[in-house]
């Protein structure tokens, strides 16, 4: 089949993509609003429509392109208009039953069970699109080299003539014009999918949730009478009780994560915590997960307060706070409040030392700014040493990455870099780009073969690139471009941690609803029994707590909400909001269970020392609503209609549990082994944390 009969079918089937957008807006139209799922595989068509274009784009430009360039393409065309075909025809049924009854009830019967058949049909659009992604990605990294050769070749003639010498000035800067273009081409195309990301999500929630990606700062925990009474220069207490609850979403860790230095403060001033506690899964200090927070504030904080910055975590893969704090420096990008935060970790000529240790080459130098030369000479001295590492294992791509320098990245790669290699942190370009939240360098990594999901050879487990972006980034269309190409949606480090579950901590409900659309799983357990729905109580993240609750329907399955231990989360960490929240959702309502009543929360609750009295009167309203046994609410009942679904409670309440979910005592919710000082908890032995 030649390059232009593969464009013309390309054509006809983006025609069919725009005809079943056209008809789930007609569905819209009908229906006042469509069901999440549904958006979501409006989405994927719309992008489809996109991609297909640009294909017939390419083919057409390459009519001469040998059989062997084009082959796979109409495998992935018939696979595209089979979905197409299906998905049309179930939304014209959808839109029968629609016109044929108005009574909420039977549309909400008429979408549910299509609901599972919807998400296959998605899955199967994202894995051809994905598939075409990377192919119009490996012609865009084609041209570059292609163009990089043309230099190189002009370059070895010998200048005779002026003439020559004039060809050589222009190719070269040819050449520099198509970096340029090429950037500039992928800046444009990720500003146009970001406002149909924007928009798309606006018409299913309007206002009801801040959708902003911003991280955000949250207000210290403590009573403002108790912050009141604390300052710098206090003396830290020393714990003379041993820590009997460990988890990573302990308030010691909690605070370090958010920059509460009042909360920490006030730990440390009563002795419920110290400066060098450790947890013993990650073997993270207190320091360490500030700076894995990048609370950079903090982290001076806690230096002063006697940290250890030469402590160094239990994987063989990670670093101590101070090496990572040179890491950071390195990298870029930081504001003036940061560097100096970082400065004063690695004050005493630690950075000067750890670069002068780091084995550096010259194309290292050049991408960090140590040395003013010229990145295209250098390399053509010394073509070897493109894909050098340094004594971390990290390649100058990796490091341009980092730093999101989208000139050196493409000239990197043209010249043959390899996106794929992984330094010693089990980390590589793709990680370190998402990371920092660089998402055109993520979008070039990607075209030029970065994989989204490696293996790693030891079997050892870290955070994806998908992950890095959602716990750092701030750019939705980050995600969804890793997503575009084939990112495993619940990909998890050791700690079993997906997306989601760091959506849910930093309050991102842009970034959870595009992950509830990509398919994630809204019940995943992490290693340490956290889900989605009890990091969001957690950490007080109201925006994805009111999304998971009120529309998990238009998704996924039901949440799930098991006594106790939503109660023991709830009475550790709640706010009187995140209460009312709970309180509020129909699911504690739809049916009793007796197993929520079990347990002294409201002891639990006393003991936290921001207790105040409209957290006392938020979590007794809260004991009231599943204390109580509902009786039927036509009112609630039907509202529930009204968003075309149905309570999963009845049946998902009384499900089995794991036997650490049956303790009422189990650390459900925590992450890991880090204490929080409430003696009252006996959930660990008293050698689980160890001080230092």
């Amino acid at each position: 089949m030649d390059p232009l009969s593969v464009s013309a079918s390309a054509i006809a089937i983006a025609t069919l993509a725009a005809q079943t957008c056209t008809a789930l807006s007609d569905l819209r139209s009908l229906c006042q609003s469509l069901p999440g799922r549904l958006h979501a595989v409006n989405n994927e068509v719309a992008d489809l429509d996109l991609v297909l274009f640009q294909v017939s784009l390419l083919l057409e430009d390459r009519a001469s392109l040998p059989e062997s360039k084009v082959s796979v393409i109409p495998h992935l065309l018939g696979q595209a208009d089979k979905q197409l075909g299906e998905i049309k025809e179930l939304v014209c049924q959808l839109t029968v039953a629609c016109r044929t009854s108005r009574i909420p009830i039977f549309r909400a019967h008429a979408w549910q069970k299509e609901q599972s058949r919807l998400q296959s049909l998605q899955e199967n659009i994202r894995t051809v699109k994905a598939n075409l992604n990377i192919i119009l990605g490996a012609s865009n990294s084609q041209d570059m080299t292609k163009i990089r050769l043309d230099i190189e070749t002009i370059s070895t003639v010998t200048l005779e003539s002026s003439q020559q010498q004039v060809a050589l000035k222009d190719n070269f800067l040819s050449g520099l014009a198509a970096v340029d273009q090429r950037i500039a081409r992928v800046e444009d195309m990720l500003r146009t999918q970001s406002h149909q990301v924007q928009a798309s999500q606006f018409t299913q929630v309007g206002t009801s949730y801040d959708m902003s990606t911003t991280r955000r700062q949250r207000p210290s925990s403590i009573k403002k009478e108790t912050q009141s009474t604390i300052t710098r220069s206090d003396g830290i207490g020393i714990r003379v009780t041993p820590f009997a609850v460990t988890c990573h979403t302990a308030q010691c860790v909690s605070f370090a994560l958010n920059g509460d230095i009042d909360g920490l403060k006030y730990l440390f001033k009563n002795g419920l915590a110290s400066p060098r506690d450790v947890s013993t899964t990650r073997g993270y200090s207190v320091l360490r997960w500030a700076l894995y927070g990048k609370q950079y504030e903090t982290c001076e904080f806690l230096i002063h307060a006697g940290a250890d910055a030469d402590y160094r975590p239990i994987a063989c893969s990670d670093n101590s706070p101070r090496n990572k704090a040179c890491h950071f420096l390195l990298e870029g990008g930081l504001s003036s409040n940061a560097i100096g935060a970082l400065r004063f970790i690695t004050k005493g000529g630690f950075l000067e030392d750890f670069i002068e240790e780091a084995r550096f080459t010259r194309i290292h130098k050049i991408i960090m700014d140590l040395a003013k030369l010229s990145l295209e000479d250098e390399i053509s001295q010394n073509p070897e040493e493109i894909n050098s590492v340094d004594a971390m294992g990290r390649t100058p791509l990796a490091w341009a990455a980092a730093r999101g320098d989208t000139r050196a990245i493409v000239t990197l790669l043209s010249h043959g870099a390899d996106p794929n290699i992984i330094d010693v942190q089990l980390s590589g370009a793709l990680s370190n780009a998402a990371s920092q939240g660089h998402t055109v360098a993520v979008r070039l990594l990607l075209e030029a073969g970065a994989q989204t999901d490696l293996c790693h050879p030891s079997g050892e487990k870290k955070g994806s690139p998908l992950n890095c972006a959602t716990r750092n980034a701030t750019d939705v269309l980050l995600l969804k471009t890793l997503l575009d190409f084939g990112a495993d949606v619940d990909a998890s480090g050791n700690d079993g941690k997906t997306a989601l579950v760091h959506a849910g901590r930093t309050d991102n409900a842009s970034f959870a609803m595009l992950l509830l659309e990509y398919g994630a799983d809204i019940n995943a357990i992490s290693a340490d029994g956290s889900t989605p729905l009890t990091t969001a109580i957690t950490y007080n993240s109201h925006n994805v707590l009111r999304l998971i609750l009120d529309r998990w329907h238009e998704y996924s399955v039901c949440p799930r909400l098991k006594g106790p231990n939503l109660l023991q989360i709830a009475a550790l960490y709640a706010d009187p909001q995140t209460l009312r929240i709970l309180a509020a959702t129909d699911h504690f309502r739809m049916k009793y269970d007796n197993q929520y009543t079990l347990g002294d929360f409201g002891n639990r609750l006393r003991q936290r020392p921001d207790l105040t009295d409209d957290l006392a009167l938020s979590f007794d309203d809260l004991l009231r609503v599943i204390n109580q046994v509902p009786e039927p609410r036509r009112e609630k009942f039907q509202g529930f209609v009204d968003h075309s679904s149905f309570s999963c409670s009845v049946s998902r309440v009384n499900s089995e549990l794991t036997d650490s979910q049956k303790d009422p005592d189990s650390a459900y919710s925590a992450d890991g082994s880090f204490s929080d000082a409430l003696e009252s908890l006996p959930l660990m032995t008293d050698d689980s944390l160890t001080t230092g």
